[in-house]
């Protein structure tokens, strides 16, 4: 589903040219059901990707820098070796909904792709709901959920 929020400015939006995409993942299998899409949008318009996943900031410091690399390189694995689209993949710390919107705004996205979980109950899908209302709510550009 494609859904603008208010913060979305409805004259770019009339002229948007997709040239810049985050892709957010927690490495759910909902959420990688949304990376073909992503992929596939960024293969069509020519667009730059940014694969981002945000970890918690409850990880010890002694072991961030090889969990960063570690999802980094998972991130990474997800692009076709022959692809020709242009892509970074980012690992963060901190919360995740305000962290995949500082990424799509140091980014100027024109389009977040994330995926949401399919049916399960409400206090199973609390969390994970709230960062796609959070991100949905305060991005400046559209943003596609994949329900998994």
């Amino acid at each position: 589903m494609l859904t603008t929020g208010s913060n979305v400015d409805r004259d770019r939006l009339a002229k948007v040219e997709v040239k810049e995409i985050v892709y957010a993942t927690d490495f759910a299998p909902g959420s990688l059901q949304a990376w073909p899409y992503a992929f596939s949008i960024a293969e069509v318009y020519g667009a730059h990707v940014t694969l981002v996943h945000i970890l918690s900031d409850d990880i010890p410091s002694y072991t961030r820098e090889g969990t960063e690399a570690s999802f980094q390189e998972q991130l990474k694995s997800m692009l076709p070796k022959d692809t020709m689209i242009s892509s970074d993949a980012l690992v963060r710390f901190g919360e995740p909904a305000t962290g995949i919107l500082e990424v799509a705004k140091e980014r100027d996205a024109n389009l977040i792709v994330m995926g949401v979980r399919g049916q399960v109950s409400w206090s199973a899908a609390h969390l994970p709901w709230a960062i796609t209302h959070q991100v949905v709510c305060h991005s400046h550009c559209p943003v596609l959920t994949v329900r998994g």
